[in-house]
């Protein structure tokens, strides 16, 4: 899972009054195969995007035995439940990373 603005490009359709997003990625991913550091390149591709939640699902083909997040129902997120945030904002060359609090399940 990512940000939607992540996979936009800034080619805008008139005929869809959107941005065309990018169709397949290369995907960095850490502790492959259960080795703390071990980093792996990947192709993924887009499986779907909401522009207005800025949310978009990638789907690495390719590994096999990794966990992962399941989907959940937000609603049933506890408040005050620990949250985290990566990301590369207005697409600098630092990554960041920001933890907070639920405050809002809805």
């Amino acid at each position: 899972v990512t940000a939607a603005h992540c996979v936009l490009s800034d080619v805008f359709n008139e005929t869809t009054k959107r941005y065309d997003p990018f169709v397949e990625f290369d995907v960095s991913v850490s502790n492959v195969d259960g080795v703390s550091g071990v980093n792996k390149v990947f192709q993924a591709r887009l499986v779907g995007y909401d522009q207005i939640c800025d949310v978009a699902v990638l789907k690495i083909d390719g590994l096999t035995n990794q966990q992962y997040l399941r989907w959940g129902k937000s609603r049933q997120t506890p408040i005050g439940s620990r949250v985290f945030v990566l990301g590369n904002p207005a697409g600098v060359d630092e990554d960041s990373f920001a933890s907070g609090s639920v405050r809002d399940n809805k």
